[in-house]
């Protein structure tokens, strides 16, 4: 077959349109990946399970509790320094650790808390139905040995610390003295709880059930001798739970006072540096320093100190500053 004949014209057209570059798209922008730079979590846990995985901060090296060291320190030494604690000291210390509870409860040890109590200023003696961290916990530690609530509460005659509510609930303590004879009612161990209603005062008189007890079976056997025991016994014991009520009224009076001379020092500090800031003439114009001494910020037991006084250093110039207006106005 004869091929078509084109013309020079068209040959060179088709040639030219052969050697034109073809268009090129323009270049699509994909969104990169950010690297990782971390592990991921399955790598740092199969890490973690081999032993491989270095934590980026410097191990630290554990501090030592004071405690550890007291399972290394001799016997003796122990018992020296124990000597000059006070009961409620071994008290907490017989709590802290499962060796130091053993080595203070043990009956070898009575003559730490002997010592102990010895250096309580006029603490009545071991009474004969007693041991030592019993009579320490009755005497020093502050929560009802029944149910562990915060309480004041001592029955000394009942050698009990109970809190208001075990004391209405507990089978040891009873309103009701049953039908005891009058002789023998007054030889059961009582608690008088006094109670401030509004302007009003109930008094309530609980008494040991155990004694009621011994005291109904002697009534039953007849036992003479029995009874003139119970009797004996029971006056030592008031004699003794009077000792005890005494002894801790005046250090409750004598702790208050330390606290109260505490609270006057500070207020005194206070006076002395607001006069160095040339307040010293209003305070001496106060018909009553009350005002400033029992203001919260200065009625307080801490010690003032230059940090402290730095604080509460505005306050105190606005409150000289509001009685001074007052006292100008006529206030007071």
């Amino acid at each position: 077959m004869i091929s078509p004949r084109h013309s020079r014209r068209v040959r060179k057209t088709i040639a030219a349109d052969n050697d034109s570059p073809e268009p090129v798209p323009a270049p699509v922008k994909h969104r990169t990946k950010k690297q990782r730079t971390e592990k991921p979590k399955s790598e740092l846990r199969a890490d973690s399970d081999s032993g491989n995985h270095k934590s980026s901060k410097p191990p630290t090296r554990r501090r030592k509790g004071v405690l550890t060291k007291v399972a290394e320190t001799p016997l003796d030494v122990l018992f020296e320094i124990f000597q000059h604690l006070e009961p409620l000291d071994l008290l907490r210390l017989s709590r802290t650790t499962k060796d130091l509870r053993t080595l203070l409860l043990q009956r070898q040890s009575s003559f730490i808390w002997k010592s102990a109590r010895e250096n309580v200023k006029d603490l009545p003696p071991l009474p004969d139905d007693m041991i030592e961290p019993r009579y320490a916990s009755l005497v020093f530690d502050n929560h009802c040995q029944n149910c562990f609530a915060p309480t004041k509460l001592v029955q000394w005659q009942f050698r009990l610390r109970y809190c208001r509510i075990c004391l209405y609930n507990s089978p040891d303590v009873t309103k009701d003295p049953y039908e005891l004879p009058d002789e023998m009612l007054q030889l059961v161990p009582r608690f008088i709880l006094n109670t401030n209603i509004g302007r009003r005062k109930r008094c309530e008189t609980f008494y040991h059930t155990p004694s009621i007890n011994a005291l109904e079976e002697c009534l039953c056997h007849g036992c003479d001798l029995w009874f003139d025991e119970i009797e004996t016994s029971y006056w030592r014991l008031v004699e003794h739970s009077d000792a005890c009520e005494k002894w801790a009224s005046d250090r409750a009076a004598e702790h208050a006072d330390k606290l109260n001379s505490l609270r006057v020092a500070r207020g005194d500090n206070v006076v002395e540096r607001l006069a160095a800031l040339g307040w010293g003439e209003e305070i001496k114009e106060m018909d009553n320093e009350t005002v400033l001494r029992r203001h919260k910020l200065v009625w307080q037991v801490k010690p003032l100190t230059d940090r402290i006084w730095s604080a509460i250093e505005p306050a105190m110039i606005e409150l000289m500053e509001s009685l001074k207006a007052k006292r100008l106005d006529g206030c007071y």
